[in-house]
């Protein structure tokens, strides 16, 4: 009873935010609060695009969350801003470099927005039930990546990182030490004794405990990359290059889907409640070269069989 009033107050909230927000497209300015964290901001970006389009005059300011967190690498700073340190000693927050790449608002503010909501505040799964659906990856790639994501953008520190390290690799695989990391490097070590790959490897030590490295022998380090002069747009422009990517549930893994990249997937429960709740596009994993999502329970032999062949097929 108590679950069923919980579901019935949350429909009426978002019947009220629909209204109100319909009533702000007929203002001149819309103002927005993204809810969530980066991977939550790539997906709402779509819809802020295709709201401009159809609203030309319309100014919009979007809020994103940009609060001072201590982090905390042992539950992934869950919940928290994720600044990154960079070379000079300042702090970068990934969403406002996605934001400003991607050039759909007017004004973006970083903000507490777990305390107050500015104008409406946007869910991804939300907009894309009540109004304009998920893009797919292909079209998603076509309005909005091949303008954020490319190798004449990259910074110097970048370039000369792929140029020596990694281009003329016979096969390079980006791995994503994050949720079940330690599950992704089983599976490298697997993947290195059958094709011998270069493993490029991505993560942060300030938001995650990252495991140990040693026994991957041919590997690029791109962990904390901004302290290498390397930002977060830079690292994707690099990995979703890659021959393959191995990650576990969140924002590297939702851009790599999207940018098309031969993807194994690691999903942890949550992530299967995310895909109920409307956050993941089945269209990710199903118009992708592995055709395929995992489980965490999955065993690591069966997940490293179902991409053999694809890599075989691709070294040969």
């Amino acid at each position: 009873m108590i679950s069923r009033l919980i579901r019935f107050k949350k429909y009426i909230k978002e019947q009220l935010d629909y209204i109100s927000f319909k009533r702000a497209l007929n203002q001149k300015k819309l103002v927005l609060t993204l809810n969530g964290g980066f991977g939550d901001v790539v997906l709402s970006v779509q819809f802020i695009k295709a709201i401009k389009e159809k609203n030309r005059d319309l100014k919009v300011t979007v809020y994103y969350r940009d609060n001072l967190m201590e982090s905390s690498p042992e539950n992934y700073s869950w919940g928290k801003t994720r600044h990154f340190l960079k070379t000079d000693g300042s702090r970068v927050n990934p969403i406002k470099e996605w934001l400003e790449a991607c050039h759909v608002a007017d004004e973006i503010i970083g903000a507490d927005i777990d305390s107050h909501t500015y104008g409406y505040r946007m869910y991804p799964e939300v907009m894309s039930r009540k109004f304009f659906g998920y893009l797919s990856p292909e079209a998603y790639r076509d309005r909005i990546l091949k303008n954020v994501l490319y190798f004449d953008n990259m910074s110097i520190a970048a370039r000369r990182k792929y140029t020596s390290s990694i281009k003329n690799n016979k096969l390079n695989i980006a791995i994503h030490l994050r949720r079940n990391s330690e599950k992704i490097i089983e599976i490298a070590k697997i993947l290195q004794k059958k094709y011998d790959p270069t493993f490029i490897v991505l993560g942060s030590t300030e938001h995650q405990v990252v495991p140990d490295l040693t026994e991957l022998t041919n590997k690029v380090i791109l962990l904390d990359s901004y302290k290498q002069g390397i930002s977060t747009l830079d690292v994707l422009t690099i990995s979703t290059s890659c021959s393959l990517f191995i990650g576990g549930r969140g924002g590297f893994e939702l851009v790599h889907w999207l940018a098309g990249t031969p993807s194994i997937c690691v999903f942890d429960d949550m992530g299967f409640k995310e895909i109920e709740q409307g956050w993941w596009d089945p269209a990710l994993w199903t118009n992708n070269s592995i055709n395929q999502l995992f489980r965490d329970s999955d065993p690591n032999t069966l997940i490293v069989d179902k991409v053999s062949a694809y890599i075989t097929e691709y070294i040969n």
